[in-house]
């Protein structure tokens, strides 16, 4: 039997009670390259319409099963760390269908984009000859508090003017974040600026794969039993912009989601549809930015039914303006919807059990 390890970087926000309705089944098996079942695969159904996805895990006999999948066309997709599998055309389903899909694996490389940030941080150098690089402090202390390397760094090369200017639209954008407890400093945007450019500029001092590193091996880890009972749902949100810290569920079983950034506006999510609808005024530091105006518009939007745990959450100085700095995010993020029993904690990448049947939501900045 052959295992596929890796540590998820996900935020839980919320527990909540169950979303989806009875409808059809895919189920079948994830095989090894040699031909033994292949324990820990990602199996994905993902609706051509909703772009909702579902993921569940192979077992230690390599047996998956996604459930109560509603009728409509589906991509099924495989992910495993250091495995690929060939692209299948997309399976239609009828609301009661059961449905068959074997998945062969043939070996791939292991990406950097693969890792969590866990495993970057203990594989990233920390000195460069006899000089220590301030950068890597600063980049796991206060950029992955929100976000992790996987598509934002890793998965794109650039050269170091381009990563100073991601930086600086970042320090805009996120001001009231990045400087709530100590200034970002210049020097800050410069060292971090530079760290990232040695990691992933053109001439990155970084292998290939990390798989290439002999720490590597130390950081990869086996799923263990009640992970396999995971079932994910994922969100795609609209909008370039759309960067959710938080979800509360309200009576009907929304979702209400604050975003990060210069979006200024709460989102409500359907997690039967994926519908996303946005609320409240688009700018709300348009009326000068004051803590009054924040007042009024959480007592109009909670006038319409947003849970009112909400706006203690939500911090109020989400309302100022980052005026330096507007591009627009070249990807949007993602909503994940937790089925079943197991966590993922982001700073030490390992599994944590949560009580048998509990649900919840989780946000990745992709």
């Amino acid at each position: 039997m052959r295992t596929a390890s890796k540590c998820l970087s996900v935020l839980t926000l919320a527990l909540i009670p169950g979303s989806f309705a009875h409808g059809a089944t895919v189920t079948g098996t994830v095989k090894a390259p040699d031909g033994a079942p292949f324990r820990g695969a990602f199996v994905q159904a993902q609706n051509t319409i909703t772009k909702i996805t579902v993921s569940v895990l192979s077992d230690k006999n390599g047996r998956y099963r996604i459930e109560n999948l509603p009728a409509g066309a589906y991509q099924l997709h495989v992910k495993a760390v250091g495995y690929r599998a060939e692209t299948r055309a997309p399976v239609t389903l009828t609301a009661v269908e059961n449905a068959t899909s074997e998945f062969p694996l043939q070996k791939d490389m292991v990406r950097w984009s693969d890792l969590s940030s866990y495993q970057g941080v203990r594989l990233f150098p920390s000195a460069q000859g006899n000089q220590v690089l301030r950068g890597k402090e600063i980049l796991g202390n206060r950029c992955f508090a929100c976000h992790g390397f996987e598509t934002r760094m890793a998965s794109v090369k650039r050269d170091k003017d381009a990563w100073i200017d991601r930086v600086n639209y970042m320090r805009g954008t996120m001001h009231f974040f990045l400087d709530s407890a100590q200034p970002f400093s210049d020097q800050d945007a410069d060292d971090v600026a530079s760290y990232i450019n040695l990691l992933f500029g053109e001439n990155s001092v970084l292998p290939p794969s990390p798989a290439e590193m002999p720490a590597y091996k130390s950081l990869v880890r086996s799923f263990g039993d009640d992970a396999m009972k995971i079932v994910y749902v994922e969100y795609e949100l609209p909008g370039p912009n759309r960067m959710p810290w938080s979800a509360v569920p309200d009576k009907d079983g929304n979702f209400w989601m604050p975003y990060y950034g210069t979006a200024n506006r709460i989102g409500k999510l359907d997690p039967k549809t994926g519908a996303v609808q946005g609320s409240g005024r688009q700018r709300l530091a348009d009326r000068a930015g004051s803590e009054q105006a924040w007042k009024v518009e959480s007592r109009h939007q909670n006038d319409r039914g947003i849970p009112g745990q909400l706006y203690s959450r939500q911090r109020r100085s989400h309302v100022r303006r980052a005026e330096a700095y507007r591009a627009r995010r070249s990807a949007g993020t993602r909503m994940v919807h937790r089925h079943a029993a197991d966590g993922v904690r982001p700073q030490d990448g390992k599994v944590h059990a949560h009580p048998r049947g509990a649900q919840g939501v989780w946000a990745r900045a992709r």
